[in-house]
């Protein structure tokens, strides 16, 4: 009977290496994560800093597009109202 309780001691004793190890693994993996959560939020308030007038750029229509846009709107508005025109003037050719 010597022989297994000293089997079992070892196994015990193993196991409890292991969870301890495993504990050791545990606290370096959570340090790593604080560290790569911290370095990501460094590198995003950089970014934000980088790119901020880059962004505010983004928001504000450029004057050229706006420009396009109205000749646009213009050209839509004018071809409308010709087509308008027209079919007013075929509908008093065609009235009966």
């Amino acid at each position: 009977m010597g022989n297994r309780d000293d089997d079992q001691d070892l196994t015990v004793q193993q196991v409890n290496e292991w969870k301890a190890q495993t504990e050791r693994f545990n606290a370096q993996s959570e340090q790593k994560d604080m560290q790569a959560r911290q370095q990501y939020e460094r590198n995003l308030e950089m970014s934000h800093a980088r790119y901020a007038p880059e962004r505010e750029h983004l928001d504000e229509p450029a004057p050229a597009v706006q420009r396009v846009w109205l000749q646009l709107k213009w050209r839509m508005d004018k071809a409308g109202g010709e087509l308008k025109m027209a079919m007013e003037q075929l509908m008093t050719i065609f009235k009966p």
